[in-house]
Order: structure tokens, then C-alpha cells, then sequence
């Protein structure tokens, strides 16, 4: 596992809207409307997992390991 951090659930938001490519990507084709509801259900996942440290978020990865032919 992995784990995102941040200061607050706003800096969580503005971090994965600025540089996360899929959520950057996703937002370019959303309106404002939708956009602006994702980012309120973001805010809601993030501040779930607030604490007085900051928010922290898990992200589990796999990893592969082989060889090149």
C-alpha cells in the first residue's frame, strides 16, 4: 500500500483535480454542473479520512516483476 496525504481535504481536492491525470482528464470533459457535484463527492471521500494530522488515503498497488523478451 501506498498512501496519499495531505494538509486537508481541500488540499487533497486541489492536488488530485491539478495533477492526477484521470481526474484532471475526467474534469476537462464534465460540465460545470457535474464537476462541480464530483468535486463535492470527493470532498466528502476526503473528509472521511480527516484527521487532526491531515487526511491520509490508502491506495493499494500491484506490482509486476518479469523479465523483458
Amino acid at each position: 500500500l501506498t498512501a496519499a496525504r495531505a494538509a486537508s481535504a481541500d488540499e487533497m481536492w486541489t492536488e488530485m483535480a491539478e495533477a492526477f491525470g484521470p481526474i484532471v482528464m475526467l474534469l476537462r470533459t464534465l460540465g460545470d454542473e457535474k464537476a462541480a457535484a464530483f468535486r463535492d463527492e470527493l470532498l466528502q471521500l476526503f473528509g472521511e479520512h480527516e484527521t487532526e494530522d491531515g487526511v491520509e488515503i490508502s491506495r493499494p498497488f500491484v506490482l509486476i516483476a518479469g523479465i523483458r523478451r
